[in-house]
């Protein structure tokens, strides 16, 4: 999606929709994102260093014939990455 990353992997925003599915899960991409109602990247199951898009999170999926799918991000990450710093004197 968008102008980012290599060229050659792109996939069009509307694929689920001109491909017919009733759901298309994504990956590699490090957070939850919602490209629209039948298109959604899952991201990682546990918060990694990567601080964007919400990381940690699984993906609840309820597909109904017809209709758009029931979609429930739900916070699996247990640990939280903070950034530390500290002056250290001779």
């Amino acid at each position: 999606f968008g102008t980012q990353g290599e060229t050659k992997n792109q996939i069009a925003p509307d694929r689920a929709r001109r491909s017919s599915l009733d759901y298309l899960a994504l990956g590699d991409w490090h957070g939850t994102l919602n490209i629209d109602a039948r298109t959604w990247y899952a991201g990682t199951p546990e918060t990694d260093r990567f601080q964007r898009d919400e990381p940690g999170h699984v993906l609840l999926v309820d597909i109904a014939e017809g209709g758009d799918p029931s979609v429930t991000p739900i916070r699996t990450g247990r640990f939280q990455w903070i950034r530390r710093s500290w002056t250290v004197n001779d």
